[in-house]
């Protein structure tokens, strides 16, 4: 009974990990070529872009933080202000 159990958690973190993939790599890509076609996917593309949009804006503002933080950090180690 253990082993049939240990069986099931690890087959069943496999099939998730695999739906998870298959969301993030395959479904946007495929949903992108169907949008004119189907509203739905229209809708859960258009969720896909305004995520990935957002995502790339969150990631520049934590770059140019860090850029700033370390001009910062240079200035002041030269004994600027």
């Amino acid at each position: 009974m253990l082993g049939f159990l240990a069986y099931q958690a690890i087959v069943s973190l496999g099939f998730a990990i695999g739906f998870s993939w298959l969301h993030e790599r395959i479904a946007p890509g495929w949903l992108r070529r169907i949008r004119h076609r189907n509203p739905g996917a229209e809708r859960l593309y258009s969720f896909y872009l305004r995520h990935a949009e957002a995502q790339w804006r969150a990631r520049e503002a934590r770059r140019r933080a860090r850029a700033e933080t370390g001009r910062r950090s240079l200035l002041r180690s030269k004994g600027e202000s």
